[in-house]
């Protein structure tokens, strides 16, 4: 899950994996650009990471997590 959506100072995704391997998490601009990215831990069972979006402008992006066969898109909004 992406939350809030629209956000305003930070962006929070969460789910629940069934083991543990290393990811991307990156956000993309509408046109494909990369803006931020990270690697990111990501542990058997709940995980949590919170996105400060200082210096973002607002507008529509795309938070993307991928690695260990997982490719998560969502469509986010910032304020």
């Amino acid at each position: 899950a992406v939350y809030p959506n629209p956000a305003t100072g930070q962006l929070n995704v969460r789910w629940t994996s069934s083991n543990s391997y290393n990811a991307a998490l990156s956000i993309h601009s509408i046109t494909g650009q990369v803006l931020k990215r990270n690697t990111i831990h990501v542990a058997e069972g709940y995980n949590y990471f919170a996105i400060p979006l200082q210096g973002m402008q607002p507008g529509t992006y795309f938070i993307k997590v991928t690695g260990n066969g997982v490719d998560y898109h969502r469509k986010v909004i910032i304020q």
